[in-house]
């Protein structure tokens, strides 16, 4: 499941111990400083990303940042 491109949502999906996570391609698009990726570019930049993407999904849930379906979204907005 970890670094799993999702193309109908454009989130890579990863799970957070049992929590279930995306971060948007945008947003990885955003931290490679990058546009037009193709889903094994995606893959790369979450794989060189992941320790920055697990800190902040672990943030996001240690402050109750759900979605109503119980998973947690990451955007770019939260890298800013």
């Amino acid at each position: 499941m970890d670094g799993s491109w999702d193309p109908d949502t454009r989130m890579m999906k990863f799970l957070h111990g049992t929590i279930l996570c995306g971060v948007s391609g945008e947003a990885l698009e955003d931290l490679a400083g990058a546009t037009g990726l193709d889903r094994a570019g995606l893959q790369g930049v979450f794989q060189r990303y992941e320790q920055t993407i697990r800190l902040k999904a672990a943030q996001k849930i240690d402050a109750g940042e759900f979605q109503e379906n119980g998973t947690v979204r990451i955007l770019t907005a939260d890298f800013a």
